[in-house]
This record gives C-alpha cells, structure tokens and sequence, in this order.
C-alpha cells in the first residue's frame, strides 16, 4: 500500500504483545460520517498538547464550579437548620426531597459552617499554583474539616473516593454531636474571651482614674506654683522699682559731690593765686602749731602798753 492510497491505514501492533492479540481501534478524534479517519487527518503532537491543556483549564473549571455549587447548597442548609429551626428528621427529610442523602446533609451542615474560610483558601492556592491546581472535592473539604476537629483524624480512610457519586460510610460518631462539642467549645472561648475583655475594661477604668487623679493634684500643684510665681514677680517688681528710686538717689548725690568737688577747687585756685589773704584762712595743722600757745586775749578795750624809747 502506497502514500497516495486514499484506504485508512491500521495503527502498528503494540511492542511486546502477541501477533495474534487485537489490534487497538482507531483513536477517536474528528471523524465523518462514516465515523473512518486518515491518518494525515488526525491532529499532530503540538495540537494535542494544546488540546490537552484547554481540557485541563476546562476540568479546573468544572471542579471549581462543582465546589462552589457544593459550598451554596451547604451555606442553604446551614440557614435552613440554624434559623428555620429544621432539626432532626425534619433536617433530613427536606435534604432527602432535594436529592441529597442522609448522610451527606450532615456533612455538608457541616462543612457550610466554614465554607467562606474554604473557598478563601482554596482561592489562595489557586493563585500560587494558576496551572497545577486541582480543586478539591466537597468530600475531601468534609474530611479535612473532620480531621482538623479530632485528634489526628482517621488515617485510613480512602482518598481515591473523590468523585462526586462516590459512597461515604457512615461516621461511627455523631455529626451533630461533633457540633454540639464544637458549639461548647466556642462559647467557652467566647466566655473566655468576654471575661478577659472586663478585666481590661475594668483595668482600663482604674488606669483612668489614677490619670484623673494625677492630673487633679497637678492642677492644683499648678495653680499653687503660679500663686508663687505671681507674688515673686509682684516682690521682683517693689525691689525693682526700690533701685530705680536708690540709683536716682546716688546720681543725685554723685552730681552734689561733683558740684563741691567743683567749687573745692575753685577754692583752691583762689588760695594759690592769693596766698596771704589766705593765711587766715588756712587751718593750723598739729605740727606747725607753737609749743606755748599765746594766751587768749580778753574781750573789751584792748590793754595800755608802754611807749618804747626810740
């Protein structure tokens, strides 16, 4: 059979098989009507990988989609047994109605309880890993959050029961019992929580007034210095004025004494210039006064002296 024979040609036989073993069928692609291929119709390596990659970008859709569908019904059920009040039989007869199985309403109660904190996570690791990422089925979403509530989780549970029919056995204990303890245990944070919120409160309010406190004493402190500061400027201000009145005081003495100190040596300029009109006028000092100082001479008449011969 030549290239240019328009009959399809069989793909070659598996290596390692034997001859007499079927020959695989054609590889099912864009086929006629007659549903027969050529060989030089079917898509090359590089349109397959291509392909290949469309398909996976579409199943990543898919399973995001089929997981946030999930998270909604369980966010509904969550509203229809918390605030509706559907509890018990109830519960599950309206999951039953709606197509969901016993089993699973309670388990998608409970991963509804958290299923904002799932997405968000989901969507993280998405983003880190835009091409390899594989979103989770609600079921492994279910057994994680199973896992995180007890202590280590049940390791031999299946993993490969990922698809969305896949039967889940019954858990050996009672969901609604986990969410019960779970419940507890976040009231008794909760109560945790709002006592140490009125112990800081209360603290806060002692810390207030201590401030009040402190800050009323040093008002008063305040207005006790400013009192002080007052008087001192008001004494600053006598004992200023005091100088003032003292220096004009020596000023006015100090041109007195210059004035004197003038006419002194006016005096003097005098007493040198006209030395015996000044000599009664000079004072007699200790050392030129005369051993025997002369009698007083009496008031009156003066006395008779004898004439003195010529």
């Amino acid at each position: 059979m030549t290239d240019d024979d328009d009959t399809p040609r069989e793909p070659p036989p598996i290596r390692g098989a034997p001859r007499d073993a079927p020959r695989p069928p054609f590889p099912t692609g864009v086929a006629d009507s007659e549903h027969v291929q050529r060989v030089d119709m079917l898509p090359g390596p590089n349109e397959i990988a291509s392909r290949i990659e469309a398909l996976k970008i579409e199943e990543r859709r898919g399973a995001r989609i089929a997981l946030e569908s999930r998270l909604q019904i369980a966010r509904l059920l969550v509203i229809m047994h918390d605030h509706h009040a559907y509890r018990g039989s109830r519960y599950e007869e309206f999951a039953q109605a709606h197509g969901i199985k016993k089993t699973d309403s309670h388990g998608l109660y409970l991963v509804g309880t958290v299923a904002g904190d799932v997405m968000q996570k989901c969507e993280a690791e998405a983003k880190l890993n835009p091409h390899n990422y594989e979103w989770p089925h609600w079921r492994k979403v279910l057994r994680d959050i199973k896992k995180s509530l007890t202590s280590g989780g049940d390791d031999g549970e299946a993993e490969g029961d990922d698809a969305e029919d896949a039967e889940e056995e019954p858990a050996e204990v009672d969901p609604m019992a986990e969410l019960v303890r779970e419940r507890d245990n976040l009231k008794a944070q909760v109560a945790a929580i709002t006592q140490q919120h009125r112990n800081e409160r209360a603290r806060r309010e002692e810390i207030e007034e201590q401030l009040n406190h402190a800050e009323a004493g040093f008002h008063d402190e305040l207005e006790v210095v400013q009192e002080r500061h007052d008087r001192l400027l008001e004494t600053a201000g006598m004992l200023r004025q005091q100088l003032d009145e003292r220096e004009q005081a020596f000023r006015e003495l100090a041109a007195a004494h210059a004035g004197l100190m003038a006419e002194a040596a006016l005096l003097r300029d005098q007493l040198m210039d006209h030395p015996a009109q000044s000599t009664a006028l000079v004072p007699v000092t200790p050392r030129e006064a005369p051993a025997d100082p002369a009698p007083r001479k009496r008031r009156g008449r003066p006395p008779k002296t004898k004439p003195q011969p010529k």
